[in-house]
């Protein structure tokens, strides 16, 4: 947040609540959607109400993209805050340096194997309640918390105890960062943070051990893997996509415009494209006139919004 207030200034503010507003928004719309169809199950689930095995097919590999653009996300995060706190010379040997990063980002993939194998940790489903830290996007799910209460009344109670603390804590620690540290301020704010300090370093420590953790509930837990085989041939699947994060994390040494572009175009469709359009196909016949245009015009301000960040973020993120 500090790091969007230093490129857009003080009037990110009016970005930050229009995002916030529309995203409570559409939570509410995938309620409705819910409550119109009990089969559904699961985000990709909307996609086959509104376009049938078509859209079950596109909404899944959307999430499947988002999901696995944080876990790189997470571990670049991991990386560059962890890195920070050991001594420089910690990897040289007689003839050679080898990466700091390179060995951590090793480490991290290992300990997400690990937990793939052994994934039947209840600190998991705690990891759920903060699931807004990906900036208000991960609406993929939306659909196990409804199911889990008892009627819309209480999701939408459920939604404000999410939403609002995390709207607070993003504004004040965007100001708070922002003021601090101005124009100098990290991508990463932990890393703007002086490194002398026993605060500091707790931070990143923290920073780097939830980085690691975020995500990677989403990426173990699939309510198909019932059957022996299916959850053999399911584990195997995950460990190659983790194992493959090494390579990209790498690729991508910087976090502020990775996790940009990401955001513009993953995360906007994640939380805002695909339950009004959903929600558009499936109540068109009965929508007046005025839902219709509201409806389609929430559409054209994500749209805009997702072309206009991933084209700001496009040419920094090819730079490198």
């Amino acid at each position: 947040m500090a790091y969007a207030l230093r490129d857009g200034g003080w009037r990110g503010f009016s970005f930050f609540g229009l995002f916030f507003a529309l995203t409570i928004s559409s939570s509410v719309v995938i309620s409705h959607i819910m409550e119109l169809d009990l089969t559904i199950r699961s985000y990709p689930d909307i996609g086959r109400v509104a376009f049938g095995i078509a859209g079950y097919r596109t909404v899944w590999i959307i999430v499947f993209l988002f999901t696995y653009a944080c876990c790189v996300e997470n571990t670049v995060v991991a990386r560059d805050t962890l890195i920070n706190l050991l001594p420089q010379d910690m990897f040289k040997t007689d003839n050679r340096e080898a990466s700091g990063g390179q060995l951590l980002t090793m480490l991290m993939v290992i300990v997400m194997i690990a937990i793939i194998l052994f994934r039947d940790w209840g600190i998991f489903d705690i990891m759920l309640t903060g699931f807004y830290a990906n900036c208000f996007s991960s609406h993929s799910n939306l659909p196990d918390f409804y199911k889990q209460t008892k009627n819309r009344k209480e999701f939408i109670l459920l939604l404000i105890y999410i939403f609002v603390p995390t709207a607070i804590l993003y504004i004040g620690v965007g100001c708070l960062g922002y003021h601090l540290f101005g124009n100098t301020v990290e991508p990463l704010f932990v890393l703007s943070m002086p490194g002398h300090l026993g605060a500091s370093k707790a931070a990143k420590i923290c920073t780097g051990i939830s980085s690691m953790a975020m995500q990677v509930d989403e990426l173990v837990t699939n309510p198909q893997d019932d059957e022996q085989d299916n959850c053999t041939k399911s584990t195997l699947v995950r460990i190659a996509l983790v194992a493959t994060t090494i390579a990209i994390s790498m690729a991508v040494p910087f976090y502020g415009p990775f996790m940009a572009f990401m955001a513009s175009i993953l995360g906007v469709t994640v939380a805002l494209i695909i339950p009004y359009m959903c929600f558009l196909r499936i109540r068109y016949p009965d929508f007046t006139r005025r839902q219709v245009t509201s409806t389609v015009v929430v559409l054209l301000v994500a749209v805009t919004g997702a072309i206009l960040g991933s084209i700001k973020s496009a040419p920094a993120l090819a730079k490198g």
